[in-house]
């Protein structure tokens, strides 16, 4: 199997971040699919199960423009998604992969800040860093 490169831009707010900001939509509009089927009499909501997830030499681009960093991401894996349920609905697996995928960035960005803090970009690395933190914070990681 031929493997690609995943790329992810992160843009920071002071309290919020695009992919944060994402995540939280998926997450208000779980369950929202499953109301609007039962409505419907013979309708059944669909329903998946992922046994192996993987996604590797992702990278994630911090930064506007030419100033963006390109920054590899930790791999993300996960196992047997929706299995124990009987299946989970494409939001439900939407907000479980982009919650790892969230984490995966995060860690990437703090780790490159740690990294560039004793450079002349500290101050930049600094905000990112700080940005993480509240990510991290914000999703319980």
């Amino acid at each position: 199997m031929r493997s690609t490169s995943t790329e992810f831009t992160y843009e920071t707010k002071i309290f919020s971040s695009n992919l944060g900001d994402l995540l939280k939509n998926i997450k208000e509009s779980t369950g929202s699919s499953d109301k609007s089927a039962a409505g419907k009499a013979d309708s059944k909501p669909v329903k998946i199960e992922v046994r192996h997830f993987r996604l590797t030499n992702g990278k994630v681009k911090v930064g506007v423009g030419a100033a963006a960093l390109a920054l590899p991401m930790p791999p993300v894996e996960l196992s047997n998604l929706g299995t124990k349920e009987g299946g989970i609905t494409p939001d439900q697996m939407a907000a479980a992969v982009l919650s790892s995928v969230t984490g995966s960035v995060v860690s990437a960005t703090t780790q490159a800040a740690g990294q560039i803090g004793n450079t002349a970009g500290g101050a930049a690395a600094e905000g990112v860093k700080k940005a993480g933190e509240s990510l991290k914070k914000l999703f319980g990681k």
